[in-house]
């Protein structure tokens, strides 16, 4: 029998795969669930591919909207204007969630079936990288909006503090990026679910769910 998926990902559209299931479906559910992680965090499309039938340039994509999304939220929880970040600014950013997104720790458990339905447990190791780096990036906030920004009579100087701010926070970020590690081991237990349309996966809420996890957000 021929089982479809979807993944549902982070400012992304709900995506329809297709897997076969052959009286394996809770083996199924755990790898293909593993594989978009893999994906997703690791740039590891190998497992998404073969699973999915889908081809490396469609798994592309997916990686890609993922670094987009965590590239904005690099900036965004750290009070950076996006307005503000010019295309070389973005690139070094970019480059730090890259390297946050290459060291998630996590590990997708056998699937189990009870009242029906099929859960999956991921044990998962958050990042600690924003714990790592708040001290310092409140002091450095402080300074600039409790100080400078007191300072600012024009649009044009207010513009120029933003930018400002947002070079002097990469440079924070940059200065601790070699240090990530990880918080302690949290588990996340998901169901297995099936739309109108017969397309087996997990909830975008749940999605959301293991990127705040795993990124050590939640």
């Amino acid at each position: 029998m021929r089982i479809r998926f979807a993944a549902a990902l982070a400012a992304a559209a709900v995506l329809g795969m297709s897997l076969t299931g052959c009286g394996k479906l809770g083996q199924n559910y755990t790898d293909y669930i593993k594989s978009v992680m893999d994906l997703r965090y690791k740039d590891d499309p190998a497992k998404y591919v073969e699973l999915t039938y889908s081809n490396e340039l469609e798994a592309r994509e997916i990686y890609d909207i993922q670094l987009e999304y965590m590239t904005e939220t690099v900036c965004t929880y750290n009070g950076v204007e996006m307005d503000y970040v010019s295309d070389d600014l973005l690139a070094e950013y970019e480059a730090i969630a890259e390297t946050l997104l290459s060291k998630t720790s996590y590990n997708v458990l056998p699937a189990t079936y009870s009242n029906g339905t099929f859960q999956v447990t991921i044990e998962i190791q958050p990042l600690d990288f924003w714990e790592i780096t708040e001290e310092e990036m409140q002091d450095y906030c402080d300074t600039m909006y409790n100080v400078e920004k007191k300072l600012v009579r024009t649009d044009a100087e207010l513009d120029a503090l933003e930018t400002k701010y947002a070079e002097g926070t990469l440079e924070i970020l940059q200065s601790h990026i070699s240090e990530v590690g990880y918080l302690d081991t949290v588990t996340k237990t998901v169901t297995i679910v099936e739309d109108a349309d017969g397309t087996y996966g997990l909830s975008d809420q749940d999605w959301y769910d293991i990127d705040d996890l795993v990124l050590g957000l939640g």
